[in-house]
């Protein structure tokens, strides 16, 4: 198991949504070829610099998104596998919707972007990569078989206004931690207003979230 640069990520509020940001995991797991090797054991690292060897399966679920040099880590994670081993990992796609563009925007609307200094927290979507280039990567790593495949996952908010819980957990936590509780609240009610100008005030709201899925088999 691997720990990430957690500044972004608040576990008690992601797990509202559970059972969608479940459903993922189960189908990289459904990827996997399943062995039947026993024993599992788990050891904390940061996935920055994490070395590992004689694994049969490396998997990172939304994680590689913290991490900034894609190539590299993946070239790390491969050499951690034996011969025939698999590599499996998804990440997150969804940068360029509203829910995360407004925020940017919001944070260098005043008095937010003075209160972080002209710093807004940093677009995590500009290191996720395209299917195709990670295709090409698992290939240049020796992968002779592989699945890549964007995904949309739809889910059904109770309303547009439940997207703001949605990303509270990960989008919003760095602002959390760097503006002042009352600033803070301003914030999110001024991205809330924004949201509901840009997507509606809709009951239900269907939130299409993109994840970006790959497998690959080493033989």
């Amino acid at each position: 198991m691997t720990v990430t640069p957690i500044e972004g990520w608040n576990p008690d509020q992601y797990e509202q949504f559970f059972a969608e940001r479940r459903q993922p995991f189960d189908d990289l797991v459904a990827l996997c070829i399943h062995g039947d090797v026993p024993g599992l054991t788990f050891t904390e690292g940061s996935i920055e610099t994490w070395l590992g060897e004689g694994l049969d399966l490396v998997f990172a679920n939304a994680s590689l998104q913290w991490v900034d040099d894609h190539l590299n880590v993946l070239a790390r994670m491969r050499t951690a596998l034996v011969e025939g081993g698999q590599l499996a990992f998804q990440v997150p796609s969804n940068f360029r919707h509203p829910s995360h563009v407004l925020a940017r925007q919001v944070a260098n609307e005043a008095p937010f972007i003075d209160a972080l200094e002209d710093d807004v927290p940093e677009d995590r979507g500009r290191f996720v990569l395209s299917p195709e280039i990670y295709a090409d990567l698992l290939y240049e790593l020796g992968a002779r078989k592989q699945v890549v495949r964007m995904e949309v996952y739809g889910h059904e908010l109770s309303s547009t206004s439940d997207v703001v819980e949605w990303v509270m957990g990960t989008l919003l936590t760095p602002y959390r931690k760097r503006l002042s509780a009352e600033l803070f609240t301003a914030f999110v009610e001024r991205y809330r207003e924004r949201l509901l100008e840009e997507l509606g005030d809709r009951e239900p709201y269907f939130y299409g979230f993109r994840r970006i899925l790959c497998w690959a088999h080493f033989q």
